[in-house]
């Protein structure tokens, strides 16, 4: 046992036999030998399995019931996105406050998880029972009777599941924090990388065997669900044993929240939660505490610097594009795959296969975090995927059978994990590097105001969109989920939006000084930033790397001319004449126009090089070859993917789909060309490191 292997007193420590040495670790209070250290890893990932197993089942399914009740795409936004970021904003804050100071012989996070555990399970379980339930409650209040049947259910559904999300933010809120209590720091990051491998493995094994049955077994599964949460936390909370904590910062110990609003107030600024507090506090009329100096203080401090609110205004963006991303994880991802002819049990395959090699990249990833800088990869990765985001407009245009629909996607799936594992391996690692870390709870929570009312705003917009442009479709005779193909367009330009901002501040960021002299602006010092403690030195563009990555991605071009000249010949022997003049007389041409700018833009970089090494000023900057060479060898790699796409399409006589395909590969590569010179224009100053020798 995790608990068994622990020991309370500071120093004790387990007796070694003769000639023996046994090592221990220390969290606080507690002390573990390794075999303790191996339980209590064990049986936090048994609780982060059972957690995300919980928080998988009612994400991916809700939207499946809501749809099949007729809710339209503006209300199930709100019901989905926007109220639980409404509860983020209220209630775990205040969870949060209270769990610090919380003392008992559970120790300060576990007894919230506990108490919480009855209602969060009930609910959970009555949401895959609401179709008996509901009646049920109808039935027996008589006021309910002239309520119809749909409306009843509706609400009851609704209800619960804001109960459901409620009680959900208890756990959320104190889980992350029992990490921090009870792990050694020098094993922090090691167990984070666990952590990560948990939850996604956890995913992957939903979507690939248990949401195939998520529109036919809703029952099972929550029930499942909430069986698996309550037996495999309430054991993590039985064997994970909390130290001893030294008295809360206050002596302060009442239970109602205005006494906890008022010992907030008598504390410093750096609590990353006070706003909310303060602002209850108004309402209360209490005054006593300096509430107008006091949100002055904090607005001077997180949100008077153009320089953080780029990233703030980055991560709202991209939250919002988030919402309609093209998985079964999100709100409208399934519907999308649904309209292009996937069974949940492909949908769930195409989920599932992505997150397992992501979970095989994820370490590898990891390694150039550090190397190639967070914010230079975030940004990188971040234009090439705004350049090229447009591309799923083909899918308005083109259908074809669900079977051949789901290896093309998969295709791109396996291809693109390597880039989203590393932008997603760079997100916390990002603001650490950034913000100020003497207020960097209070930094972090600023950012998840600004996201969190992102969310709140943008989820009804996104509905109200969806369903004018369903009215739309429908007027023009498509069908009745066409219009679910138009989905793209959301997440494209919210993903423009962010990359705008990331961009702006990674020009700053290099007027700051960049990667050997960055300071975070600290407009509460006198000297008006803050130094770092210690850096973690980064990869400079090498030259030679730098040339191979842009001879790779003139090669692009060129192959898939060659290759195209071979699809030629089955053109002609399938009889397809139009599609073979259309890529003859247009498709051709305009590839090697894109390779000759290709090759201009080689010539163009491999001049600013020898000026930069020659100590003379570059027309443009000089692209760090991390992320360049990433995705040049990514769109290398996508070639078998064209090749069973176009394979395809010939082998079905498919003339209108292949013509369409093409063309989406001549944007595609010009969209490319536009990425690079974007990366050329954020690097063009003259603030930029020294080349590394090759």
């Amino acid at each position: 046992m995790a608990g068994s292997s622990t020991q309370t007193e500071p120093d004790a420590s387990p007796e070694p036999g003769p000639g023996e040495v046994v090592k221990t670790y220390k969290c606080g209070s507690l002390t573990y030998a390794k075999a303790g250290l191996f339980m209590l890893f064990g049986w936090l990932l048994w609780g982060d399995f059972c957690f995300t197993m919980m928080e998988t089942v009612a994400q991916t399914i809700m939207p499946l019931k809501l749809k099949s009740l007729g809710v339209s795409n503006t209300t199930w936004s709100i019901i989905l996105a926007s109220l639980p970021a409404v509860l983020n904003m209220t209630v775990c804050p205040w969870v949060s406050f209270r769990s610090d100071r919380h003392r008992s012989r559970w120790g300060r996070r576990i007894p919230f998880i506990l108490k919480t555990m009855p209602f969060l399970v009930l609910s959970l379980t009555a949401l895959g029972w609401g179709d008996t339930l509901a009646p049920m409650l109808q039935g027996g209040l008589p006021f309910l009777k002239s309520v119809p049947p749909v409306t009843m259910l509706l609400t009851f559904l609704v209800t619960l599941w804001l109960i459901f999300k409620f009680f959900d933010m208890f756990v959320n809120s104190v889980f992350w924090y029992l990490f921090n209590d009870v792990v050694p720091t020098q094993f922090l990051g090691r167990f984070y990388g666990l952590f990560r491998t948990v939850s996604i493995g956890t995913t992957a094994l939903y979507n690939n065997y248990v949401y195939k049955f998520a529109e036919t077994h809703m029952r099972e599964i929550f029930t499942g669900a909430a069986i698996v949460y309550c037996v495999g936390f309430t054991l993590m909370c039985l064997f994970v044993k909390e130290g001893k904590y030294p008295p809360p910062p206050d002596q302060d110990r009442s239970k109602d929240l205005l006494s906890g609003i008022k010992t907030m107030g008598k504390q410093s600024f750096s609590s990353p939660f006070h706003w909310y507090f303060y602002l209850v506090k108004a309402f209360l009329q209490d005054r006593s505490m300096g509430l107008i100096s006091s949100i002055k203080t904090m607005g001077k401090q997180s949100f008077s610097k153009r320089f953080y609110w780029y990233f703030y205004l980055m991560n709202a963006f991209l939250g919002l594009g988030a919402l309609a991303g093209l998985n079964t994880t999100t709100y409208y991802g399934s519907f999308f795959y649904k309209e292009m002819g996937l069974a949940p049990e492909q949908m769930g395959r195409l989920v599932a296969y992505g997150m397992l090699a992501g979970l095989v990249e994820s370490y590898i990833t990891s390694i150039f975090v550090d190397r190639w800088h967070p914010l230079r990869i975030y940004a990188y990765l971040a234009v090439f995927t705004a350049a090229t985001g447009f591309s799923n407009w083909v899918w308005l245009f083109v259908s074809v059978p669900g079977q051949v629909f789901f290896w093309i996607t998969l295709g791109l799936v396996m291809v693109g994990t390597f880039q989203v594992s590393l932008q997603q391996g760079c997100s916390i690692p990002l603001f650490m590097r950034l913000m100020p870390k003497s207020l960097y709870g209070q930094f972090s929570s600023a950012n998840s105001i600004v996201r969190s009312a992102a969310i709140i705003v943008g989820a009804p917009l996104l509905g109200l969109c969806m369903d004018g442009i369903s009215i739309l479709c429908s007027n023009y005779g498509f069908g009745e989920t066409f219009y679910y193909r138009f989905i793209f367009i959301w997440p494209w330009v919210c993903n423009c939006l962010g990359a705008v901002f990331v961009c702006l501040g990674y020009r700053e960021w290099k007027r700051l000084g960049g990667d050997d002299h960055y300071r975070p602006p600290a407009p509460w010092t006198k000297e008006g930033y803050e130094e770092v403690a210690s850096r973690v030195p980064s990869v400079p563009a090498r030259p030679r790397i730098v040339m191979v990555s842009m001879w790779l991605g003139l090669a692009g071009p060129l192959v898939n001319v060659a290759w195209v000249l071979v699809f030629m010949y089955f053109m002609h022997l399938h009889g397809l004449n139009d599609s073979l003049a259309w890529y003859a007389k247009v498709f051709i041409p305009f590839k090697m126009v894109l390779a000759a700018i290709a090759f201009w833009q080689l010539l163009q970089v491999r001049r600013d090089i020898a000026a930069r090494a020659g100590g003379q000023k570059t027309r443009y900057g000089i692209p760090h070859h991390g992320v360049l060479l990433v995705n040049a060898i990514t769109a290398l790699v996508f070639f078998p993917v064209y090749w069973y796409q176009t394979g395809k399409m010939v082998e079905l006589n498919m003339q209108h789909e292949l013509n369409i395909f093409g063309i989406a590969s001549l944007v595609t590569t010009a969209m490319t060309l536009l990425g690079v010179q974007i990366l050329r224009w954020l690097e063009r100053d003259g603030t930029e490191p020294a080349l590394a020798q090759a």
